[in-house]
């Protein structure tokens, strides 16, 4: 398949973007080697090169030196990716992306009371009980382990993409106001764990009323950590210290998580 000249890259990208949102090439799937795919459309390797660096920069593939490019298509992922985009651009407040959270979580508790397996269950408690770590990055990666296995849970791959985009975004930023005392964070972090045992057996014993009160005590307890730090209400998502959790979160990365 040749294609024109005229921005090459761009329509070599539009190809191969089709290639894996279509299914042709489907999650864990290698894509071929840049040279292969420079003699398929007549084009140099550093053209493809481009049009791969662009693939990755939407979440669609995972580049590894030496290894070349993997398809990387999951649907939560993929959400949290242009969600952080929209994030990045609009300048929105840390508060109103709190907020959204809190509601996004009371209707995955509704979900996970309907829809949790055993296996979830078993997932999420073990997330939930894990030993708390011995310094403040560690604490805040159990956190979004314990969200993590909550949001999947709810078997809701909307849900699951909106709200792990912003879990993400707000434990990156609370993190953040820790940079100069991470041991700080710890106490903090350990407190909102009370909590998860409450999720879990609300959860568990399929009574969403219970499940949603947890997740609001959960809450509750998060949004003292913001208040303690006057900083975090007043945030925008454009500061330049929140500039790059959300690239990160573009691009499927994170420094925190």
């Amino acid at each position: 398949m040749t294609v024109q000249r005229s921005r090459v890259s761009d329509q070599i990208f539009g190809e191969l973007r089709h290639r894996i949102v279509s299914g042709h090439w489907p999650d864990g799937h290698p894509l071929p080697t840049e040279r292969q795919l420079a003699a398929e459309f007549g084009v140099s390797p550093n053209t493809i090169r481009e049009a791969i660096r662009a693939l990755g920069a939407l979440g669609l593939v995972e580049v590894r030196q030496g290894s070349g490019a993997t398809v990387r298509l999951t649907p939560s992922d993929l959400v949290a990716s242009s969600l952080g985009t929209v994030m990045r651009v609009e300048a929105v407040p840390l508060t109103d992306v709190f907020q959204l959270s809190r509601h996004l979580h009371e209707r995955i508790a509704d979900l996970a009371v309907e829809r949790a397996t055993d296996e979830d269950l078993e997932r999420l408690a073990r997330a939930g009980n894990a030993e708390p770590a011995a310094d403040g990055p560690g604490n805040a990666r159990q956190v979004a382990a314990f969200l993590r296995e909550l949001i999947a849970a709810a078997h809701e791959p909307l849900v699951a993409g909106v709200a792990w985009a912003l879990d993400r975004l707000i434990i990156e930023s609370i993190s953040a106001a820790y940079r100069d005392d991470p041991q700080g964070l710890i106490p903090d972090l350990r407190a909102i764990r009370g909590n998860w045992g409450e999720i879990v057996a609300g959860i568990r014993s399929r009574d969403r009323s219970a499940a949603r009160a947890a997740v609001d005590a959960y809450y509750d307890a998060a949004q003292s950590i913001i208040d303690a730090h006057g900083e975090l209400s007043s945030v925008r998502t454009t500061q330049q210290q929140w500039v790059t959790a959300l690239d990160d979160l573009s691009v499927g990365r994170a420094q925190i998580l």
